[in-house]
């Protein structure tokens, strides 16, 4: 499996300060899943399509439940269509809920 920095380089046109910046967030985000009970993930706009195609970078599991994701979807990349409100959210810059 690719490392974050290896899909951020390969996806995205983001510089290595930053892929640094989200590789020190996502390590502290195994206590966040915890307390939150949930999953978390991060998604990146590739470069080639930034508004209609994502990237997942990282995917935190939380050890006080039950995950909602069985496989392991990093580095998988994602249509629009079958991510409507990550796609609202990156499109408005804002938190989509649904």
């Amino acid at each position: 499996m690719a490392s974050l920095e290896e899909l951020a380089k390969e996806n995205s046109n983001l510089e290595d300060d930053l892929i640094s910046y989200l590789q020190d967030l996502t390590r502290s985000w195994g206590l966040l899943a915890d307390l939150s009970f949930s999953d978390l993930l991060l998604y990146l706009p590739t470069k080639e399509s930034p508004v209609d195609s994502f990237v997942l970078l990282a995917h935190v599991r939380p050890t006080t439940s039950t995950t909602l994701y069985r496989a392991d979807l990093v580095g998988q990349k994602f249509e629009a269509q079958s991510r409507p409100l990550l796609s609202e959210a990156f499109a408005n810059a804002q938190i989509s809920k649904g």
